[in-house]
């Protein structure tokens, strides 16, 4: 007789196998690719657990990066993280990603990330790329579903399958470029909030590509962000039948919307109605070819709209469409030099200009080197006044001496190109009831008192000359001045009369307020400058109602600042990567701008873009880590760590400096500057990558040898490629025989991993206790001397010896120096 087994025994197998496969089935996980290339396979996941509907998947090592995804699988977010992450290739199969599912690529991942699989939504869905490392990009396959997707952060991405017609909307926020390659098509509003959004036709059929990017119903919601189209290489006339149906709209700043012949013959662009809300403008872009065509045209007195303008490769003017069922819009191309006393038309001003009498125009475009001077009288211009290159002058004297809206209620100022427009005098904007907003990627120098009672809305480097432009304090009461000021589509507040900036950050629009609607900041001319808002409230990034928003970028400095711009506030982070963006201009510092609050944020990381200068000096205690991507940053934290307690991570051709403490690990692929003369830098453990440099400048100060230092609290590792930079400090003597100089203190009794292999960017294998002829003299270098000692031997720390050279190095002196000799006259000779 067959035996059955104990019931105990039975449940309990029973139980086991269920917890088993629930354990296998679903929980977060982090892929350690220990097995194999398989998905399913819980060996190749941490726990033996595979991820599924609600869970996270983590790929963050460099084991088996080739994925094979065998079926459809339900997913909450996939993230790719960690400065160890491979470049995985995630293929076959299909996700489908849970209500408010993500896609990331985080910001201290320098490999780029592709997932092939076709990516269904559930519901509203996330696909961001936070990373500015090594030129990472996030690739995606196909995209359905019935909900709308937003692309997002500071890196860049690319969707190179189709988009479903289900897809009710998409979102481009950040400031990272996102390009649509693969075709398809959304339903719903397609909006550019922030950075590019690119619609690529590389790879269509050439002729008539209908609808081959969206569904003729979407409509383009501009808000600040830029939307290219670019056409297929070799290819002939190609018509992209886009956004034709619904039309377009700009709601908030300046919106580009810009077109690429790329090599094809014609590339046509087609939106239907077009329209703008008040206060912002619009630029068509076809300077790089193409053309754009609306099928409603808005157009009244024979321009487009209202602060809508047309870029070709001969500058910029006001838009205007033409005629048929696609009307082209083109550049106006008024000729008719303003007249004094005009009531309608739409003129330029090529010449110096006096206007004594009030003037009303349709549109005014100023060009070239000229002077415009109103005697007590005003200009008033309905579709806005615009400035291309050149550099201009509007004068004038009498209260009434201003430039206007015809209406008047909101006066625009454009200003394009080279050249400064300066507003001198008793010249002012507005008529004192409405409002006025600055557009351009030019510099507006207001000289003058401001007559405005309505906000100030800055879209473009508008530098403030006078005390009275704007109120720069909590305003109380009405009055010129004192309405509330807004920033955004990279606009900056310079700063060129007060000392300082201290309103109150709000999103009510209320007197005396100032609010980011996207990308903005400040800048300091005349001197330094401070900003302090909110009485010197901690501001959160993405949190605090008026402040900085999420996938918005703060500014500091402009292209055309002289002084520092001190932002004083406390900042909390939050837990998302936050760019501060600093422009160069010419300051006698070498600052731009600078971060004195303390920096916090559990997670929250800091990325440092812009060819400026940022200095930090705060004790910060954000976690996330920091990137500087372009232009330099430069740590002069007295206390505590000048970078949080996250890893710092220098791009190649970027620069680290300063005087401060950094806690966290530094890795170098551009530029570690010590000091911010002759000075010591701190850090965590230290990484010189292939393509980084140590730069250190050293000399003889009275007598006493000094040189910049690195001061190491962990491993110091200097890989194959790495670089040693010297230079003679400006000001100090050149060594002697004898003169040792430490250039990294390493702490405990580690050795250095690995040795410079490059001296001033030149091949020179630096091994221990090489010699080399640099600045007429004879150096030793060793990576076993003794900072603490004093000594050149006996410890774990890099240091030169300015020596006597031995025979065969004078010898190679001389070798080379005869060649040179050689090699000139041959030159020389006849």
């Amino acid at each position: 007789m067959k035996k059955s087994a104990p019931r105990h025994l039975v449940v309990c197998c029973a139980v086991s196998l269920l917890l088993g496969n629930i354990s296998i089935q679903a929980a977060s996980s982090t892929w350690t690719g220990a097995v194999n290339g398989n998905w399913t396979d819980s060996g190749n996941w941490s726990g033996g657990s595979v991820p599924g509907a609600g869970d996270t998947a983590t790929f963050s090592g460099s084991s088996n990066t080739s994925v094979t995804v065998d079926s459809s699988r339900s997913i909450q977010n996939i993230s790719f993280l960690g400065s160890d992450a491979g470049a995985f290739s995630l293929q076959s199969g299909s996700f489908v990603l849970g209500s408010g599912g993500s896609i990331l690529l985080g910001a201290n991942v320098a490999n780029s990330q592709t997932i092939g699989s076709a990516l269904a939504l559930d519901t509203a869905a996330t696909f961001s790329n936070e990373s500015l490392r090594g030129g990472s990009v996030l690739s995606l396959g196909a995209v359905s579903g019935t909900s709308a997707v937003s692309l997002g952060g500071v890196g860049n991405g690319e969707i190179n399958g189709a988009i479903a017609g289900t897809v009710t909307g998409i979102t481009k926020s950040g400031s990272g470029t996102w390009t649509l390659r693969g075709g398809g098509s959304s339903a719903g509003q397609v909006t550019v909030a922030n950075g590019n959004l690119v619609v690529d036709y590389s790879n269509a059929a050439s002729g008539v590509n209908t609808n081959y990017a969206f569904a003729s119903t979407a409509s383009l919601m501009g808000s600040g962000g830029t939307m290219q189209f670019v056409a297929k290489t070799g290819a002939g006339n190609e018509t992209v039948q886009t956004f034709a149906s619904a039309g377009a709209t700009a709601n908030t700043g300046l919106s580009t919307w810009k077109s690429q012949l790329n090599g094809a013959t014609d590339l046509r662009v087609t939106v239907g109605a077009f329209s703008r809300g008040a206060g912002t403008a619009v630029l068509f872009d076809s300077s790089s070819g193409g053309k754009f065509y609306t099928t409603t045209a808005n157009q009244t007195a024979g321009y487009l709209n209202t602060a809508t303008f047309f870029k070709s490769a001969s500058g910029v003017d006001f838009a205007k469409a033409g005629s048929g069922t696609l009307k082209e819009i083109s550049a106006l191309g008024a000729t008719t030099e303003l007249t004094n006393g005009a009531s309608s038309g739409n003129f330029v001003v090529t010449a110096d200009s006096s206007i004594t009498t009030t003037t009303r125009v349709n549109s005014l475009r100023v060009a070239g080197d000229v002077t415009i001077t109103l005697t007590n009288t005003r200009i008033q211009s309905t579709a806005g006044f615009l400035f291309d290159s050149g550099t201009q002058l509007v004068t004038g004297s009498g209260t009434a001496a201003y430039l206007a809206d015809a209406n008047p209620s909101n006066a625009i100022i454009a200003k394009f190109g080279t050249g400064a427009l300066t507003i001198d005098s008793a010249v002012k904007v507005g008529t004192g009831a409405g409002n006025v907003s600055f557009f351009g990627d030019g510099l507006i120098d207001v000289k003058s008192a401001s007559n405005v009672t309505g906000t100030n809305q800055y879209f473009g480097t508008v530098r403030l000359s006078n005390t009275g432009a704007i109120n720069f304090s909590n305003a109380t009461g009405t009055g010129n001045g004192k309405g509330a000021v807004y920033l955004g589509s990279g606009g900056i507040l310079e700063i060129g009369a007060a000392t300082s900036l201290t309103r109150d950050v709000s999103s009510a629009g209320t007197l005396g307020t100032i609010q980011w609607t996207g990308d903005g900041g400040f800048s300091a001319f005349g001197g330094d400058r401070t900003v302090n808002l909110s009485s010197g409230s901690s501001l959160g990034w993405g949190s605090t109602a008026g402040f900085v928003g999420n996938g918005s970028a703060l500014i500091l400095g402009s292209n055309f600042s002289d002084s520092k711009l001190t932002f004083q506030n406390a900042i909390d982070l939050g837990s998302g990567n936050r760019e501060v963006r600093v422009h160069n201009g010419v300051s006698s510092t070498n600052v731009d701008g600078e971060l004195s609050g303390v920096l916090s944020g559990s997670g929250g990381s800091l990325t440092k873009t812009g060819l400026g200068a940022l200095s930090v000096t705060g004790a910060n205690i954000y976690s996330g880590g920091t990137y500087v991507s372009v232009g330099s940053l430069l740590v002069n934290n007295t206390t505590g760590s000048g970078t949080g307690t996250g890893a710092v991570y220098v791009q190649s051709g970027a620069r680290l400096g300063g005087g401060g403490t950094m806690s966290g690990a530094v890795v170098v692929q551009g530029t570690l500057a010590p000091g911010n003369s002759i000075g010591t830098i701190s850090t965590g453990s230290l990484t010189i990558a292939s393509t980084g440099a140590l730069s250190v400048e050293l000399g003889r100060n009275a007598g006493t040898p000094v040189a910049d230092r690195v001061a190491v609290t962990g491993a110091v590792t200097l890989d194959t490629g790495s670089n040693l930079q010297l230079t003679i400090y400006a000001g100090l003597t050149n060594p002697q025989v004898g003169d040792i100089f430490f250039l990294v203190d390493n702490d405990g009794a580690d050795a250095v991993v690995g040795v410079f292999s490059k001296l001033n960017g030149v091949t020179t294998l630096l091994n221990e206790g090489s010699q080399f002829f640099w600045n007429s003299q004879a150096w030793e270098i060793t990576y076993k001397a003794d900072f603490s000692g004093g000594t050149f031997t006996g410890g774990n720390d890099v240091a030169l010896l300015a020596v006597v050279p031995e025979p065969e190095t004078w010898l190679l002196v001389t070798v080379a120096g005869l060649l040179m000799l050689v090699n000139g006259r041959r030159r020389r000779a006849p």
